[in-house]
């Protein structure tokens, strides 16, 4: 996956951890979510999470 833009990622991956985490997942799934989101992210023009992203990552 290439590098478009870092901006945003930290941020889409806590929120996609916390997300998870009050849905009551596993620590283990939370993370794995929110790596797969920070790194949709810094492949992406959009410098944040967009609802078809996580459609995609879940």
């Amino acid at each position: 996956m290439k590098v478009v833009d870092s901006t945003g990622a930290g941020d889409s991956f806590f929120s996609a951890v916390l997300s998870e985490l009050t849905e009551s997942k596993r620590a283990e799934e939370a993370l794995q979510l929110g790596m797969k989101v920070a790194a949709q992210v810094i492949a992406s023009t959009e410098n944040g999470l967009i609802p078809e992203m996580l459609e995609t990552l879940r």
